[in-house]
């Protein structure tokens, strides 16, 4: 029996030559991230390295969020630039709250956590002592966010709910390079190959070390 599979919409390439712009972004983000973590005592904004992604998200079916590398949130619609944002310094997270409505939130590499709305108007904010590394919604239209400085391992991850209250924090030790929403659990993962899980009650769950293999 074969499944249905719904007609792509006829923006479909268009949105997807925006979306590929996002492939430049693990070697834009690692050059700036290298920038970072070399200097750990100061929060001041980075200069612009270069052109390209940073971060992408998607907003709907005709949407999609960017953050670029000359510090501006790019939105755009249809295959077309709709809005921009011009930023005082540069985006490491990126995500869509649950909320009614939606809104996009961006964390910066000075710490700060902004909350727009779709033609990018700020709603409200908060800081968070350290550079953002990744951002992800919480079910209830909060976020959670996991920050800290260079190499010293005294990571963070927290949880805010929709108007910037923080509910729980819970240290998770080496840098952190993501975070993932899954269910009521935040997964995280850090530079020592760990992926950890994270309760609603900010308790840590099933913790575990990821082991390369070696080439045959």
């Amino acid at each position: 029996m074969s499944r249905h599979q719904p007609e792509a919409p006829a923006n479909r390439a268009a949105l997807l030559w925006w979306a590929a712009a996002a492939a430049g972004a693990a070697l834009v983000v690692g050059l700036v991230g290298v920038a970072v973590a070399n200097s750990t005592s100061t929060l001041s904004p980075l200069q612009p390295t270069t052109e390209g992604v940073v971060r992408a998200v998607r907003l709907s079916d005709e949407s999609v969020a960017m953050a670029t590398a000359q510090n501006k949130i790019l939105i755009a619609r249809d295959g077309a630039l709709d809005v921009e944002k011009q930023l005082p310094s540069l985006v490491t997270g990126l995500t869509v709250t649950t909320g009614s409505p939606p809104t996009l939130a961006a964390g910066t590499v000075t710490g700060e956590v902004l909350w727009l709305d779709r033609q990018l108007h700020e709603l409200r904010s908060f800081k968070v002592p350290a550079r953002i590394t990744a951002l992800s919604p919480t079910p209830s239209g909060g976020v959670f966010v996991t920050y800290g400085s260079g190499n010293v391992p005294q990571y963070n991850v927290d949880a805010y709910d929709a108007e910037g209250n923080r509910q729980w924090s819970r240290r998770v030790g080496f840098p952190t390079t993501d975070l993932v929403t899954v269910g009521d659990l935040v997964v995280y993962g850090n530079s020592a190959g760990n992926i950890g899980a994270i309760g609603p009650d900010g308790n840590l769950r099933v913790p575990r070390g990821i082991h390369r293999g070696h080439a045959g």
